[in-house]
């Protein structure tokens, strides 16, 4: 799948095993309370989303991944980890929440003068999704990579 539904990325840890790598990165996932985690060798699944038990103000890394991917490759030097992210639920829920409180909710209160324009309803969307899914593509392999480098060699 493709933006906005997903994030895929790739980066390499230099002079680690595949052992040391994925003890690093489950730590790093782990650490952000997933809903549900597993490893199976050279991988990792997890559940994330914004519906768990954990502080609305941490600005919990998993709260916008509904669901997530991490793979793990020998190479010379050192270990390449691939993730690949989905954002399904974050697309449903700012989508739904736009339209409910920006669309219906101004016009049950305030009738046809209550409108709002959808170039508005765009904006927030853009914004409440948009900058969500930029910063934890941003905040996501940076989690990891302080991970990784955490690991003594």
């Amino acid at each position: 799948m493709s933006f906005p539904i997903s994030t895929r990325g790739a980066i390499f840890a230099e002079q680690l095993s595949l052992p040391q790598a994925v003890t690093a990165v489950e730590a790093v996932i782990r650490g952000y309370e997933p809903n549900s985690i597993s490893t199976a060798g050279a991988r990792i699944d997890f559940t994330g989303g914004m519906f768990r038990l954990v502080s609305i103000f941490s600005m919990n890394l998993l709260s916008p991944i509904s669901s997530g991917t991490v793979t793990f490759r020998q190479v010379d030097r050192g270990v390449e980890v691939q993730y690949d992210l989905s954002f399904r639920q974050l697309l449903i829920f700012v989508t739904a929440a736009v339209v409910v409180m920006f669309g219906i909710f101004p016009l049950l209160w305030m009738g046809p003068r209550g409108s709002v324009p959808i170039p508005v309803l765009g904006v927030a969307w853009l914004w409440l999704f948009g900058m969500n899914f930029l910063m934890t593509r941003y905040r996501f392999p940076a989690a990891l990579r302080r991970g990784l480098a955490a690991v003594p060699r």
